[in-house]
């Protein structure tokens, strides 16, 4: 497994036999708020309640940082 690339290799006889998830081309990061935001945006996802949001932000910000 290969956790930044978000892949998952097979190997047989010491070669890679079989690759699943990401080619390893976008950075993981990349990728995960690539489909974020495309979940956000145009499959108008929710993931929380707004007050949920609203109350997870003033617990993040409530010590300043």
């Amino acid at each position: 497994m290969d956790h930044n690339a978000v892949a998952g290799y097979i190997r047989q006889n010491g070669e890679a036999c079989a690759i699943f998830g990401s080619d390893g081309t976008m950075p993981r990061r990349e990728a995960h708020y690539r489909a974020l935001y495309k979940s956000w945006l145009a499959k108008q996802d929710q993931i929380f309640s707004t007050d949920t949001s609203v109350r997870l932000h003033a617990l993040l910000l409530a010590n300043g940082t």
